[in-house]
C-alpha cells in the first residue's frame, strides 16, 4: 500500500547500464531520480573502508 502524498526518491550511480535500472525505478512510480558521477556518491562506503 502507497501512501500517494510521499514523494519518491532514487539515487543512482552513473554505471553501465543505468538506464535499465532507471526505467525499472520509473515503472515503480518515483517522481525523482538522481544520477551521481561515475565515482559513487550514493554515501555507500567503499569496499577498502576501514569501516
Amino acid at each position: 500500500m502507497r501512501n500517494w502524498r510521499t514523494l519518491i526518491s532514487m539515487k543512482l550511480v552513473s554505471e553501465a547500464r543505468v538506464s535499465t535500472v532507471a526505467t525499472g525505478v520509473t515503472t515503480a512510480e518515483a517522481q525523482v531520480i538522481q544520477i551521481s558521477g561515475h565515482n559513487g556518491g550514493t554515501g555507500t562506503a567503499p569496499r577498502n573502508s576501514p569501516v
